[in-house]
């Protein structure tokens, strides 16, 4: 996520934990994000891993 440029426009997919993004999807994305966490953690949230993203985004905008 950290290393991704996220200019605008920008279009965010998100998949769900069983199933995951669609393979078309995924073959028409320029970036595959990632969201580094802790090894004890298993996995996030959809919700919450799509907040984390759109606030990095929100973060990068206001040159924070």
């Amino acid at each position: 996520l950290y290393a991704v440029p996220l200019k605008q426009p920008c279009v965010w997919v998100a998949g769900n934990e069983g199933q995951g993004v669609d393979p078309d999807l995924l073959r028409a994305a320029d970036y595959i994000v990632r969201i580094p966490q802790s090894l004890a953690a298993e996995s996030l949230n959809i919700s919450v891993a799509t907040g984390i993203c759109l606030f990095e985004q929100r973060r990068r905008q206001l040159g924070k």
